[in-house]
């Protein structure tokens, strides 16, 4: 027997950055919504490992969080089997500074022998599995259909503007969409970036008005919930 066909060898190891991330997820936006559909069916397949996260908190900064999200995909049989982490970071005061609230980075490791094998841009990613996940759970409680008189997006960061990005190529028509956040900046600054995506019918409006729309998407890093009581919403509103 020869012992050398038994050993296995370290992988390459690859830095992924996000300008290259950008690029790819740019040409997938579409393809996202089918990956994330087929990752969620591989889990209740039992095909996934799926362990809790580990949130890193600070008692001199509430408000900030960095949470580890192990994870893999543990089907044998698949090529798609991957093992991985991510580790992302929520600073909502970034926002005053200029520069995004989150930060991410994604730890692949080879599933035959555990080596690490490539270290990816994890904002970008995680964006647009959010986004994905919402348009997807949008598709199916619609019936199927890729219309609504009404969108609002309570919220107006950067995951709410990845949503109506999703919405926009995935082939939504809304007749409408309003905008809601807390920061009138904030506010302003996705009504235009709606109206450059080729929405014409774009408002500003409060969050009363807000959440009377056909599909109401939240996009909030709220440490609370700040829509309280009962009948606030109506029935069949998603």
């Amino acid at each position: 027997m020869n012992i050398m066909q038994n050993q296995a060898t370290i992988p390459q190891f690859h830095v992924v950055p996000g300008n290259v991330i950008k690029a790819i997820l740019s040409e997938l936006r579409v393809q996202t919504i089918d990956i994330v559909a087929e990752t969620y069916l591989a889990h209740e397949r039992g095909e996934t490992v799926n362990p809790d996260s580990y949130f890193l908190r600070f008692p001199n900064d509430p408000s900030s969080r960095i949470i580890a999200l192990p994870a893999a995909i543990a089907s044998q049989s698949d090529e798609s089997a991957i093992s991985g982490i991510k580790w992302i970071a929520s600073y909502p005061n970034n926002v005053k500074s200029g520069i995004p609230r989150a930060s991410a980075v994604l730890i692949l490791n080879d599933p035959q022998t555990g080596y690490p094998i490539a270290i990816l841009e994890g904002a970008l990613i995680s964006a647009a599995r959010t986004a994905a996940s919402a348009v997807l759970g949008a598709q199916w409680l619609n019936a199927r259909q890729k219309n609504a008189s009404r969108l609002s997006l309570v919220g107006g960061g950067v995951i709410a503007r990845n949503i109506l990005e999703t919405f926009v190529a995935d082939g939504w028509k809304f007749s409408g969409v309003d905008i809601h956040d807390l920061d009138p900046a904030s506010a302003e600054a996705l009504a235009g970036f709606a109206q450059q995506s080729g929405h014409e019918n774009v408002r500003v409006t409060s969050l009363e008005d807000a959440i009377t729309a056909d599909i109401v998407v939240f996009a909030t890093s709220a440490g609370t919930p700040y829509v309280t009581g009962s009948g606030k919403f109506r029935p069949r509103q998603i």
